[in-house]
């Protein structure tokens, strides 16, 4: 029941009919991305400790144990998935375990989905993630007032800029209105194929665009009930989600 409840939410990859009439930015394209061993290495060496269910079996904690040995095996992984613009099928699953959002829950929609993904595919997606934030801030395609997903990034920040405009109002006696927006599953409802354009008129091309575009197609998760799964449904959402919203709805 879980398990067909969240497919209903998790449509698949919400592909958008409308042709998207998008101004090209005029900056240095993003193409390609250089993995460095030490990069990864650091990477690995400082993932979680935790053991979760991977759905490849390799979780963090043996990433973690064995790093300086497994490095180099994955940072060739990473540059073969990026240049041929393939992904390994167990990437796109992810184990999905429902949290309780309230006391004495008992319905499917009481239930907060945690997606796990596999812990060698979500260490490449963030360093997709990463690099495509650097883009988006050095060529100014981030909204100033954005806080969320970004570096440095934060609530307090944003509450301080939020108290300093309201008190210098009130000071000069202005009236103040706030609005709240709130987007219903804001991370499940992107049009994938509107993102991907939407990130070439920002200078994404190349082996990234090709990569990113394989990555939000045909995924696929189960639910995870003690040591129970569910049949694998169609379409979760992977760790680039909060980044490829932040993209698709606040970007200039």
């Amino acid at each position: 029941m879980i398990a067909r409840t969240y497919s209903e939410i998790f449509t698949d990859n919400h592909i958008s009919t409308i042709t998207p009439d998008l101004d090209i930015h005029s900056v240095v394209p993003l193409m390609d991305i250089d993995f460095n061993v030490l990069d990864i290495t650091d990477l690995l060496k400082n993932l979680p400790n935790k053991c979760n269910t991977s759905p490849d079996g390799i979780n963090n904690k043996i990433l973690r144990a064995c790093y300086m040995s497994m490095a180099p095996f994955i940072t060739e992984i990473f540059r073969i998935s990026l240049d041929s613009g393939t992904i390994p099928k167990i990437w796109k699953v992810s184990n999905i375990t429902p949290i309780p959002k309230i006391q004495g829950a008992n319905q499917p929609l009481d239930f907060r989905p945690i997606s796990i993904t596999c812990s060698i595919a979500r260490v490449m997606e963030g360093i997709v993630a990463r690099l495509l934030i650097k883009h988006m801030i050095d060529n100014k395609l981030m909204h100033s007032n954005q806080f969320a997903f970004v570096p440095k990034g934060s609530t307090v920040s944003q509450l301080i800029l939020q108290f300093e405009n309201w008190y210098t109002a009130l000071y000069e006696n202005k009236c103040i209105d706030v609005l709240f927006l709130d987007f219903k599953k804001a991370f499940d409802n992107v049009p994938s194929n509107l993102l991907i354009a939407k990130l070439k008129s920002y200078g994404v091309g190349g082996k990234i665009i090709a990569w990113l575009a394989e990555l939000l197609k045909n995924r696929t998760f189960r639910v995870k009930v003690q040591n129970s799964y569910s049949i694998y449904n169609q379409r979760c959402a992977s760790r680039l989600a909060p980044w490829s919203c932040v993209v698709y709805y606040l970007s200039q």
